[in-house]
């Protein structure tokens, strides 16, 4: 039995996932619900192939692992009828955050940063967590007249457009 969990980062400007880690808890229960305890084999593989043997320790039914974009971990010989979940920590910067989705053996990807998955008998389970790039940016709103003069109390409606391109240093005008 083994859980493989995958990292994947798309859009994201190189120097920011450069170096970024990705931290991940693991609660590892028992089907009754109770905490499960243990230290198991695992290999990790970095973006370009190379492996690493470590140890996963699961101390009060929890443990965790970092993992760099384009990085897996499989940990091996997990317990039969367990229950895990993985829940990735959110990550975001001053000026960028991440939409997570993953997927669980390569199904249909759902939204969020937490799986729920059972390990049964002889099962290899695979969760894949794809995080967006969504940068932020900052804007302020001024409603004038033809004059460019500033409409006290005036009222306007905001929608929402969706663009790749930069426009922190255009004016737009809404007619």
């Amino acid at each position: 039995n083994k859980l493989t969990i995958t990292k994947h980062v798309e859009e994201t400007p190189e120097q920011i996932t450069q170096n970024q880690d990705f931290t991940f808890t693991l609660e590892m229960t028992s089907q009754a619900g109770e905490a499960m305890d243990g230290e198991y084999a695992a290999v990790k593989t970095d973006a370009s192939e190379n492996t690493q043997g470590m140890t996963v320790e699961f101390q009060e039914g929890k443990a965790m692992v970092t993992l760099k974009a384009e990085e897996s971990i499989t940990i091996r010989d997990l317990p039969d009828n367990v229950k895990i979940q993985v829940a990735e920590t959110v990550v975001s910067g001053e000026d960028y955050t991440y939409e997570t989705a993953y997927t669980v053996n390569g199904g249909e990807a759902q939204n969020g940063n937490t799986a729920d998955v059972e390990i049964t008998h002889n099962s290899d389970v695979e969760i894949a967590f794809t995080n967006k790039y969504i940068p932020k940016t900052e804007f302020t709103f001024r409603k004038t007249d033809r004059d460019k003069a500033p409409l006290d109390g005036a009222r306007f409606g905001l929608y929402k457009k969706i663009c790749d391109e930069d426009h922190s240093d255009d004016l737009i005008e809404i007619t």
